[in-house]
């Protein structure tokens, strides 16, 4: 009962979408966000999935734009998933952009010999006439190369590995420093690219109860 409660208040707050295309999406709409509708490219063949094709944009302005809207407050204690969760949503509710998100892992191995306190951080990122560009405004105020972006928290600049699954991550914990897992933007966390790639549960869409966990960590300040 409390849950719906709170899945009304949240519809009554954020409005109807612009883009009205399914219930989540509308359902958490912020109707101060402005809308853009911008010229896109043909997305390349390094993503072929039918089910998530991401939008290509055509220039670096358009991702700028888009960054300067999303939503942050350094002194939350939101966690890194949450905001790129919200991020992501809001992509889409201004531009109907399809993002996508980069978790990149903090191996065993580099935790170990550097003391370091995280295991993995996660942000959006848009393709812009082909090319990965990260959105982290958090730490950056325009969007940056995804090496640039690991090198931010990573002072020795290492080259980090690219994963094709949950296990190449695991399999590689103790011999890499970092390994990037690239995916759709309705991924909320880790777990669920290891229940992807173990037990074949895709996500496929925007699932209620992960935008609701991101808002009740990040409200009320999230709105605007």
């Amino acid at each position: 009962m409390l849950l719906r409660i709170f899945v009304l208040t949240l519809s009554l707050a954020f409005g109807a979408s612009a883009f009205a295309e399914n219930p989540i999406v509308d359902r958490y709409y912020d109707r101060s966000l402005p809308t853009y509708l911008f010229q896109t490219l043909t997305t390349d063949s390094r993503y072929t999935d039918p089910a998530f094709i991401p939008t290509n944009l055509s220039s670096i302005e358009d991702a700028q734009k888009l960054m300067v809207e999303l939503k942050y407050y350094r002194k939350s204690y939101a966690e890194c998933y949450q905001r790129a969760h919200l991020w992501s949503l809001e992509m889409r509710q201004m531009a109907k952009v399809n993002s996508q998100k980069v978790f990149l892992f903090f191996t065993d191995k580099y935790i170990r010999e550097n003391s370091f306190k995280w295991w993995f951080h996660v942000a959006p990122f848009v393709l812009v006439n082909g090319k990965e560009m990260v959105l982290d405004p958090y730490f950056f105020d325009q969007p940056v190369d995804l090496q640039t972006w690991s090198d931010h928290f990573m002072p020795k600049h290492p080259k980090c590995r690219l994963a094709d699954s949950y296990q190449d991550y695991e399999d590689h914990n103790q011999d890499e420093d970092c390994i990037y897992r690239k995916m759709p933007m309705y991924y909320y966390a880790p777990n669920d690219i290891e229940m992807r790639d173990k037990k074949n549960e895709v996500v496929s869409d925007w699932i209620d109860y992960s935008v609701i966990a991101a808002y009740k960590s990040l409200l009320p300040w999230w709105r605007r």
